[in-house]
């Protein structure tokens, strides 16, 4: 009934309000066929959807998904553990357990952004640039806006950036010489 059980990691960030999936992989190292039995714990949030029971023939493997749904306001360190129980025998029960720090929403996609304070135009088409530094803890695509008058725009329209990566925004002035 030996069984080997892997999440192939032992840590891992996930957003709270965000589902995270592991694949776990579930390894026969017995010399029977086998009903493996999947159970999680650490946190309420963490489970098996559809495939927590496996059927294992000797020397084989099967990958099993783990779904982690934090709630929105969840944050801190938790230890998710792991069990495959084969044909219900918890005396040969297998774990592998991973650590996994929830970070609030909001810090998982913060952004800085950094720009001159004031600009004086003397009625021409002139440009300057804004900074965008990703300061979360995860890949962020960032919707851009730019709340001014008509003759003010900003492009890109979208910003893709990785944690510690900055980019450039381009915002536009062209005032008309009646402003």
């Amino acid at each position: 009934y030996n069984l080997e059980v892997d999440f192939g990691k032992e840590e891992g960030t996930i957003c709270g309000g965000e589902e995270t999936q592991y694949s776990i992989k579930i390894k026969s190292l017995g010399s029977v066929q086998q009903n493996v039995n999947l159970e999680a714990d650490g946190a309420e949030w963490a489970g098996f959807e559809n495939n927590s029971e496996l059927n294992l023939a000797k020397d084989k493997e099967k990958s099993a998904v783990l779904t982690l749904s934090p709630k929105e306001d969840a944050a801190g360190k938790f230890t998710i553990t792991v069990s495959a129980i084969p044909d219900n025998k918890t005396a040969f029960m297998m774990s592998d357990a991973i650590n996994i720090n929830i970070v609030s929403k909001a810090a998982c996609y913060q952004a800085d952004i950094n720009t001159r304070p004031g600009i004086t135009s003397i009625y021409k088409e002139d440009f300057f640039f804004a900074k965008v530094t990703n300061n979360g803890v995860k890949k962020a695509d960032y919707a851009v806006s730019l709340d001014g008058p008509s003759w003010a725009s900003v492009s890109p329209q979208t910003l893709e950036l990785n944690p510690g990566q900055t980019g450039n925004l381009n915002v536009k002035i062209n005032p008309s010489g009646d402003i």
